[in-house]
């Protein structure tokens, strides 16, 4: 596996050239300040940078990278994994109460005999964590969970997930 971090400035977003290792085995993790949903971007130089990628990340209270603390800024992760096959899924969930059903239907559309891990983003206050994690461990072929949350506060703006497929193939 191959792992390469960095920042993204939201004024001048330039990815570092050692980090291109876009492909399917590719998973970018994005962590960004919330108010890059009003000026995206950083996210869609990532799109651009990657399109044969897995991208997913989220809006965060502050980013971090090594020992510093920003805020305002994207902290972008890049893993390329030799012989592991990722997949992604979504699921929305209506008000909390709908929670495990959520978790049933990410771990239906994830479960396989091979799959080793899960790595979930969710709202912190409109989703019901437990019930969410009850959800994928009643359908997930063993103990394979790994679960994240964000949100948790009240500020004018909204916190995000930002989720993206890999592109197909070009012809």
């Amino acid at each position: 596996m191959r792992v390469i971090t960095f920042r993204l400035n939201p004024d001048n977003p330039v990815v570092p050239p050692d980090s291109y290792s876009d492909g399917g085995q590719t998973l970018v993790l994005a962590f960004f300040a919330p108010e890059i949903a009003l000026n995206p971007a950083p996210l869609q130089l990532l799109r651009t940078t990657f399109p044969q990628s897995y991208l997913l990340g989220c809006s965060t209270a502050g980013e971090i990278l090594g020992t510093n603390l920003d805020d305002r800024s994207v902290v972008v992760t890049v893993l390329t994994f030799a012989s592991t096959s990722l997949g992604m899924a979504k699921a929305e969930i209506a008000d909390i109460t709908s929670s495990r059903e959520a978790g049933e239907s990410l771990g239906h559309a994830l479960s396989r005999p091979d799959l080793k891990g899960v790595f979930v983003l969710s709202d912190g206050l409109n989703v019901n964590g437990t019930e969410l994690a009850h959800g994928l461990n009643g359908t997930l072929p063993g103990p394979c969970l790994c679960y994240g949350r964000i949100g948790g506060r009240r500020r004018p703006l909204r916190d995000h997930v930002y989720l993206r497929r890999r592109s197909r193939a070009k012809r």
